[in-house]
């Protein structure tokens, strides 16, 4: 029996956006999200003491509550977590799981402008 060599077929090889996500730390998406939401006027509450870390944050935006969990990789939110995304969304609000990938991609920039608007 021989070994497969090369690439898995139906793989592609990873996008530019994919490999600087891998390479984005949690502590260093957490800074890119106060700054943005400082740039943007935005109320930002941090859930975790140690921005290093995986964590949670409230954005406050004029009747509006966005919970975001802030999360490495391909990391899925605890049952702790799920819990209280559930309860926001049960009031009305939002919530949502933003991973390096978003940022890279734009998607949490976007949201934050949007967010930003109901405000002006």
């Amino acid at each position: 029996m021989t070994k497969p060599t090369g690439r898995p077929r139906g793989r592609t090889k990873p996008s530019t956006e994919e490999l600087f996500a891998r390479k984005m730390k949690v502590g260093e998406l957490n800074e890119a999200i106060r700054d943005a939401c400082k740039s943007l006027n935005l109320i930002l509450f941090s859930l975790r003491s140690d921005p290093l870390k995986a964590g949670s944050h409230i954005l406050i935006v004029g009747t509006t509550v966005l919970f975001a969990c802030v999360l490495p990789g391909t990391q899925q939110p605890s049952s702790e977590e799920w819990g209280y995304g559930g309860a926001f969304a049960k009031a009305g609000q939002q919530w949502r799981v933003w991973q390096p990938r978003d940022w890279i991609s734009g998607e949490i920039q976007a949201e934050l402008r949007q967010l930003a608007k109901v405000t002006s």
